[in-house]
């Protein structure tokens, strides 16, 4: 059972949505952070963070041990599920206000982290499935494999856990058909990263969730601005996203990057994307 600790209200924090909104019950929040090398040393200012924004639901990527996980459930109240990487300590972690139903993780070949699954209760009686994703950075072909192979074990589990609504949120490491990629600023080598990673790339992985009817939550309410989310410090690309099922998007108010507090720009190399949708 989740800890009872007293949070601060949540300010207006959030690029592009109106002044003082607030979670309210008829709301649910969603934020994805990757938080680089679990956080460590940096482990306060996530939790300040996290606790200006108000997450309902909060996709951790990069995460260290799931002792980490415990703790900042237990500082903000939350339920949470971890899951193990194949390879290397980029786990992934879901942190609910809800009561999480059930929980799974699967990181077989071709995934180089690990796909997290689970599902909510939420107050209208409704079950929420939710996926934590965090793709490998390795070339656009090898993306597209693993896209291929999260698609496919999403389709088998909602054969078990049939639900409307669904959400994929995460790290994917790969840019959007309509995205543009900023190569006017960073270093010259982060120049050169940029564009033969992203700019000559086919973006094949994102299509594919596109033919599988998984919308874009940012793209869906921004359609024109850029929403950069990486690097945090000056941010030239969009790698982190929030994706929907058609009858969840149709109740999504608002999604943009979290760009403040200023300690936002140093607690990650990306910046957290937040996603408001109505649950009444």
């Amino acid at each position: 059972m989740p800890h009872h600790t007293h949070l601060r209200k949540p300010k207006t924090l959030i690029e592009g949505i109106e002044s003082k909104i607030e979670a309210t019950k008829s709301t649910l929040r969603v934020m994805t952070y990757n938080i680089y090398k679990g956080a460590v040393g940096r482990e306060q200012g996530l939790l300040t963070v996290v606790q200006e924004v108000q997450p309902d639901l909060l996709f951790l990527q990069e995460v260290g041990d799931e002792a980490s996980i415990r703790l900042l459930a237990k500082a903000l109240d939350m339920h949470h599920t971890f899951a193990k990487s194949a390879y290397g300590a980029k786990n992934l972690a879901l942190l609910s206000r809800y009561p999480l139903l059930n929980s799974d993780a699967y990181h077989a070949f071709p995934l180089f982290h690990s796909l997290l699954l689970s599902t909510i209760l939420l107050p209208t009686g409704e079950t929420l499935n939710l996926y934590g994703v965090h793709v490998g950075v390795l070339y656009d072909w090898w993306r597209t494999f693993e896209i291929q192979a999260i698609v496919r074990r999403i389709q088998q589990r909602e054969i078990l856990h049939p639900s409307p609504y669904a959400l994929m949120a995460g790290d994917f490491n790969a840019i959007l058909p309509r995205d543009r990629v900023n190569l006017r600023i960073g270093t010259r080598l982060h120049k050169v990263i940029l564009f033969l990673e992203y700019v000559v790339a086919t973006r094949l992985a994102p299509r594919l969730l596109a033919r599988h009817q998984w919308i874009d939550g940012y793209r869906y309410c921004h359609p024109l601005q850029d929403g950069f989310t990486f690097p945090s410090t000056a941010p030239a690309v969009r790698l982190d996203h929030i994706f929907a099922t058609p009858s969840l998007v149709r109740r999504l108010r608002h999604c943009a990057v979290v760009t403040e507090p200023e300690i936002t720009r140093t607690v990650s190399d990306h910046l957290p994307l937040v996603a408001e949708f109505e649950v009444r």
